[in-house]
């Protein structure tokens, strides 16, 4: 495995491998725990699922700090300040990921014969995603293609309407879709972002932009990239680039 950590600077300190620190043990790379909601039933066995959702991920790295010793641990305080928001980065055979986390300890055992620290991160986001965004092409016929990842992810499409229409439709196949109903001309550029936190639809037509969250059907679902495979296709007369960065639940 390869793993290092960027500060708020943009300054990345490789730790494995790094001839300034040696990793014993991180925790906190595997699937998160979940916070699963039931209610309890005077009639049934057991009880009855509600819902279930991640908890903040905890990365804890411990590792033995190298001669010279002040100059390395002095280098791991600015690689890991605490309070600030860090990137953290891993690669395996098999995956090359990254997450942003907020440190909240950087311990050094400065008295032991051999200097020992432990750098300790809560990640709200708990996903792990991938360093590299994904694209794909869409047209009025069903597109199908696979997401590396295995948590569903929402996605930023570019839609090019190819002539005048009074709504645009982007539709999965399992019966969810995103309709806008709006007097599109040919040449608007739809941006419709479904991404959690910063979900917004967007016109534009030549330098002028339009919000367009207030012609949505209501039955329109925020339309998310599922692990594996996926399908998606637009209405007729209108084309598109979706852009998504898949997410992983562990390294």
């Amino acid at each position: 495995m390869i793993f290092s950590i960027k500060n708020p600077s943009g300054v990345t300190t490789s730790l494995i491998p790094s001839a300034d620190f040696t990793v014993t043990r991180i925790d906190g790379l595997t699937p998160p725990q979940v916070n699963i909601n039931t209610t309890q039933s005077a009639s049934l066995d057991g009880s009855v699922f509600n819902s279930a959702a991640a908890r903040d991920r905890n990365i804890v790295i411990n590792m033995a700090v190298n001669s010279p010793a002040e100059v390395n641990r002095l280098k791991l305080y600015a690689a890991a300040p605490i309070k600030k928001l860090c990137t953290f980065y891993a690669k395996t055979a098999a995956r090359d990921v990254k997450i942003l986390g907020y440190i909240e300890a950087c311990e050094v055992n400065i008295f032991d014969q051999i200097e020992t620290a432990q750098i300790s991160a809560i990640c709200p986001d708990p996903w792990f995603s991938s360093v590299t965004d994904e694209t794909v092409n869409i047209s009025d016929s069903f597109t199908d293609f696979t997401n590396a990842g295995d948590i569903p992810c929402g996605a930023e499409f570019e839609l090019t309407v190819g002539a005048d229409e009074l709504d645009v439709v982007v539709e999965n196949g399992e019966y969810n879709f995103f309709e806008i109903n709006y007097n599109f001309l040919a040449g608007d550029k739809i941006l419709l972002n479904t991404k959690r936190g910063i979900k917004s639809v967007i016109l534009r037509r030549g330098t002028t932009f339009t919000n367009l969250l207030n012609y949505v059907n209501s039955g329109s679902t925020w339309l998310q990239i599922g692990g594996g495979a996926n399908r998606i296709k637009t209405s007729e007369n209108v084309t598109g680039v979706v852009t998504y960065t898949p997410l992983f639940s562990g390294v």
